[in-house]
């Protein structure tokens, strides 16, 4: 009977000596600050005749870009976190029949031409992962708004006299973003980040995917 009670007493404290390990293994693998670098590529899915409301594009075509940028994310609890990130892309839209409206000195006439644009996005928003705080892999649904500072170079002429415009506008716009994505805590300190994006600013709507790579603080 002795030996009996000695053994389950053996398999209880086994039981916790592993439960202890797990859990070490699993603050090991939480992080609470994320610092990275991310990458990716963008097509605009959905335009509403115009890219900003000074500058219309009526017959504009849909334009992919690349984008890069960095971002810093700080986990809150069990399933969230709050990221903030910042990005630049350069756009190149080909023009026909749009014109420029509100601009000092510069007529608000139809023109053909192209807008070559350096774009700047500052970015806010709030993540929810499925998966807890000690999986390695988890997946994140995440929610915020983004603003975009656009400088904007035009090269063209206008149609009614074929005169040149050639002329450098800016504007900001502000829009949403929406993302679903995924991290993978390939190390302690090292994190792995894919995700799927939807960005609307001003009168446009882009999609695309980003691919980013983090170190993370405990």
């Amino acid at each position: 009977m002795k030996l009996r009670y000695t053994l389950i007493l053996a398999a209880i404290a086994a039981s916790f000596s592993a439960s202890a390990q797990t859990d070490k293994v699993a603050i090991l693998r939480t992080p609470k600050f994320a610092v990275g670098v991310e990458a990716g590529f963008f097509k605009e899915c959905l335009n509403r005749d115009s890219a900003s409301n000074r500058l219309y594009m009526n017959y504009r075509q849909r334009t992919s870009y690349p984008t890069v940028g960095v971002f810093a994310r700080h986990y809150i609890g069990n399933r969230f976190a709050v990221q903030a990130g910042i990005g630049t892309a350069f756009i190149k839209d080909n023009i026909y029949s749009g014109y420029l409206n509100g601009f000092d000195g510069i007529a608000a006439l139809p023109f053909n031409g192209t807008a070559s644009t350096r774009a700047y996005d500052a970015n806010l928003s709030l993540q929810y992962y499925v998966h807890p705080a000690a999986a390695k892999v988890r997946a994140y649904f995440g929610a915020g708004i983004n603003a975009r500072y656009n400088k904007y170079n035009i090269d063209g002429y206008y149609i009614s006299n074929n005169a040149a415009l050639n002329t450098s506008i800016t504007d900001v716009q502000l829009g949403l973003l929406l993302s679903q994505g995924v991290t993978w805590q390939v190390h302690k300190n090292w994190q792995l980040n894919e995700s799927i994006n939807l960005v609307t600013n001003g009168n446009t709507t882009s999609g695309g995917i980003k691919i980013g790579l983090a170190y993370t603080i405990q």
